[in-house]
């Protein structure tokens, strides 16, 4: 079976660089989420890293809000508001329902690809963090 994917070419030439490539790998092959763009496969080799990604055909969500072309319609209401639930959506899972916690730290509009149908599904996820655990009880229980 052949699948198409869109992949992320990197030089890393640090032990930082390394290790924030490490940990957002690590955090995207432990998220399922239909909002969620999917890795498919990665590889460091020689200061290269190459990370796979689904493909999603209509790019990003910036391309449609900023850059529309002369004579093409702009995304309508219904549209927009389809986008900005899938997001949301996204993001109470990173935030409110996965375990730990995942802050997704740099929202922008090219960071929404979007699949055939305008169904958003976040993406880069290099300023992401692992968020705090709250235990809640009551003092002295």
């Amino acid at each position: 079976m052949i699948q198409e994917v869109a992949v992320k070419k990197l030089r890393m030439n640090t032990r930082q660089g390394r290790a924030a490539f490490r940990a957002e790998v690590k955090m995207l092959s432990c998220i399922k989420h239909s909002n969620i763009v999917k890795l498919i496969s990665h590889h460091d080799e020689g200061g290269i890293v190459r990370i796979a990604y689904e493909f999603m055909p209509l790019r990003s969500l910036d391309l449609y809000l900023y850059e529309h072309e002369i004579n093409k319609e702009p995304l309508d209401w219904q549209t927009r508001m389809k986008i900005a639930e899938g997001v949301a959506k996204a993001l109470l899972y990173l935030h409110d329902q996965n375990e730990p916690p995942i802050i997704y730290g740099d929202l922008k509009t090219s960071g929404i690809l979007l699949d055939e149908n305008f169904n958003p599904k976040l993406s880069d996820f290099s300023f992401a963090k692992l968020g705090p655990t709250w235990d809640c009880r009551e003092p002295g229980s």
